[in-house]
């Protein structure tokens, strides 16, 4: 790619005022304030609730040193793109891959094996760079919204980071190439020009997905680019101003005393309600922009004898190193310990200061210093990056390419016959325990790492969701017996809890030769007044499916309505969650079903262990079975919509329970008769599922059966 050496651009009369190669004590300071806020968060969210401000401060540095180091060697007359990158790849990349591989190995020997395949997952996503966009996709997919934290999650980050070093230097040059062409405006205001167009794109991008759905936003580039773009903007007025007089002095020192104190004030006041990133970030990145532009001089009359102090400086220094490991040894040693006390954090913080300072000596100093010649031009550090990138890619895809085999052969092999569910297996080995005898304890099938793969592989293997049938923004309608056959149609409605009973309801339609479609929406009830949980767009789509919902089963006067879903929450007019409110609401919906014809066969919703089951079965099951089960009162409350269904007729809603297939009169289990009934602390495996089939074929009325 060519470099810009011959270009006479005015940046040179901007940049090269400009202090090069100088040693930042406030950004070293600033970076120390970053991490230490970020690994007080993750250690004691309590402590320093809106500690995670850290990254953004980090996302508005990177945006400074970037584009300055850019606008310099523009200015040069020595800029090139891919010198640029093969500069990236040298200073981020090693301490990054090692990390990584670490991780690697730790997930092999030591991961639990219900996490040991989404680590596997992550890695690989982390180190291709899209870890953020994995995560997003996971946070907004209901099915793995529940996913518990890999040990690589904040890569997600350097994931943004890395997207904004390949593609700003491109967006520089083609603004620096219109102005040199087109002579439209001079050079440099042209790239401000591009900054800001960018930048308030970005934010208002992050504004409006902010407040539609805050997970999304949190982790895609498009909501972050503008923090890395403050940071260019900061980067271009500091060149420009960069000539200091006595007479500024107040203003300096002014605005590192209030860029300081919004940094500090964000940290301790914001929180995880706190809409982010929106307009409350603001406070911490236009602080930090504000001290980086009131530069050193300002720090001695402000935070300067802490900032230059040698403790604080070294942890600046070696601030990337920290935030690479403090994540993966605190995950590990949960794993190990639950929540770490005392004694434990302080056992991961003098760990992850040891590995960090290591790393800093071995590796990215080094690489800083004086890299390795094959790494001295892009294409070498290109190929020996891509090499050892390759190496930790392969190593987790390996158990990857194994389970996408395995669960794709669980989900052709899967039996929808009714008379294949014995009476000892699963939930009747529960209702028949007279019969079949103690169920606490001993082996369970699947494995707990198995669950949710299975679960996910027979839904993708069954469902037909037709994209010109989503009757909702967050409402699906799937067919399920995939057949123009002209039997009775029945629809299975709620949400993941009416999806959960699939492999059941599946096997009677079977059976039956019905028509089974599944009409589904995550999280949502049918439930005609607006839910106070979740987002202000989740509470308003959770409203349109039920309206959507309702329309189409008017419509279509279905046979039979199957309805199940777990309690929402619901405001009365003080703003208190109310019952009464949610009861009416569900009983609205069951009018408007029944008024056509439709009988309904309302599920209670099952029982939940609330705990976390996966650590529960692995660590404590064979040796105390007990520990993983739960008081019924606790696992199974009250159910809104068995509440509305009693003010119908039994002729036209029918109350199917179920609580026996997971409960005694006492306690709720998680497996029985030889399978494990939960695939999280809530869902059940389709494998538990599909031992319902005789409860639901038995149990239902008659009258009801179309």
């Amino acid at each position: 790619m060519p470099t810009l050496s011959d270009a006479k651009l005015n940046a040179r009369k901007v940049f090269s005022r400009a202090p090069s190669g100088t040693r930042r004590i406030d950004i070293q300071a600033l970076r120390a304030l970053a991490i230490g806020s970020v690994f007080v968060y993750h250690l004691w969210p309590a402590t320093l609730p809106g500690g995670f401000i850290g990254v953004d401060v980090f996302f508005v540095i990177s945006g400074f040193l970037i584009t300055s180091h850019i606008m310099r060697d523009v200015a040069r007359g020595s800029f090139s793109v891919t010198a640029f990158w093969a500069r990236r790849l040298r200073r981020l990349m090693p301490a990054a891959l090692l990390v990584l591989a670490v991780v690697t190995v730790a997930t092999y020997v030591f991961a639990p094996a219900s996490l040991a395949l989404q680590q596997h997952r992550e890695i690989i996503a982390a180190t291709l760079y899209f870890e953020n966009w994995r995560l997003a996709f996971d946070a907004v997919d209901y099915l793995g919204a529940d996913n518990a934290a890999s040990g690589v999650q904040h890569y997600w980050s350097l994931s943004v980071e890395e997207q904004f070093y390949f593609l700003w230097p491109l967006l520089i040059v083609l603004a620096l190439a219109i102005s040199r062409r087109l002579r439209i405006m001079r050079p440099v205001r042209l790239v401000a020009l591009t900054v800001g167009v960018v930048g308030l794109a970005s934010f208002a991008y992050a504004v409006v997905t902010t407040a539609a759905s805050p997970a999304w936003s949190f982790f895609v580039t498009p909501s972050r680019i503008w923090e890395l773009a403050l940071g260019a903007g900061a980067a271009l007025a500091y060149a420009a101003f960069s000539r200091r007089s006595e007479g500024a002095v107040w203003w300096r020192r002014t605005a590192s005393i209030l860029g300081w104190t919004a940094i500090a004030l964000s940290i301790a006041l914001l929180n995880t309600s706190t809409p982010h990133p929106s307009w409350p970030t603001l406070a911490a990145t236009l602080g930090t922009a504000a001290v980086i532009l009131a530069g050193d001089s300002a720090n001695r009359w402000s935070v300067g004898p802490v900032a230059s102090l040698k403790p604080v400086q070294f942890l600046g220094d070696i601030s990337y190193s920290v935030y690479l490991w403090h994540w993966p040894l605190i995950v590990m040693g949960a794993s190990r310990w639950g929540d770490p006390g005392p004694l434990q954090s302080g056992a991961i913080i003098v760990a992850t200061v040891l590995a960090a300072t290591a790393t800093y000596v071995s590796v990215e100093r080094p690489m800083q210093i004086r890299s390795p010649q094959v790494m001295a031009t892009f294409r070498g550090a290109l190929g020996v990056t891509a090499l050892v990138a390759a190496v930790i890619v392969g190593a987790n895809a390996v158990p990857v390419a194994a389970d996408a085999h395995r669960t794709a052969e669980v989900a052709r092999s899967f039996s929808d016959d009714l008379s294949s569910v014995g009476e000892c297996d699963g939930a009747m080995a529960r209702v028949n325990s007279d019969l079949c005898g103690p169920q606490v304890g001993g082996a369970y099938s699947p494995e707990m790492e198995d669950a949710e793969a299975n679960s996910l592989a027979y839904y993708d293997a069954v469902l037909d969701c037709d994209p010109n049938a989503i009757v909702s923004a967050k409402g699906e309608l799937c067919d399920y017996t995939q057949t123009e056959a002209s039997g009775p149609l029945v629809v299975l409605v709620g949400n993941s809890h009416a999806q959960h009973y699939l492999p059941a309801v599946g096997a009677i339609a079977k059976e039956h030769g019905w028509n089974l479609s599944l009409l589904w929406s995550p999280g949502c009830a049918l439930v005609d007044a607006r839910t106070m949980q979740g987002t202000e767009q989740d509470q308003l789509d959770c409203l349109d499916f039920t309206g959507s919902a309702l329309e189409y089963l008017q419509d279509a006067k279905p046979a039979l309505v199957i309805l199940s879903y777990t309690n929402r929450q619901y405001a009365d007019a003080t703003g208190e969650a109310s019952d009464p409110v949610a009861i009416d609401g569900a009983a609205r919906a069951l009018q408007t079903i029944v008024d056509v014809g439709t009988p309904v066969v309302a599920v209670k919703d099952s029982a939940w262990t609330l705990m976390e089951i996966a650590t529960c079965l692995e660590v404590d099951y064979d040796t105390d079975p007990e520990a993983c089960t739960r008081a019924r009162p606790s696992a199974v409350g009250d159910s809104q919509l068995e509440r509305a269904a009693e003010r119908f007729s039994p002729e036209e809603v029918f109350v199917l329970d179920l609580t026996d297939a997971y409960c005694d009169d006492d306690t709720c289990y998680p497996t029985g008769g030889g399978i494990l009934a939960y695939r999280d602390d809530h869902h059940l495996t389709v494998e538990w599922a599909r031992t319902l089939a005789p409860l639901f074929e038995t149990r239902i009325p008659s009258s009801f059966m179309p």
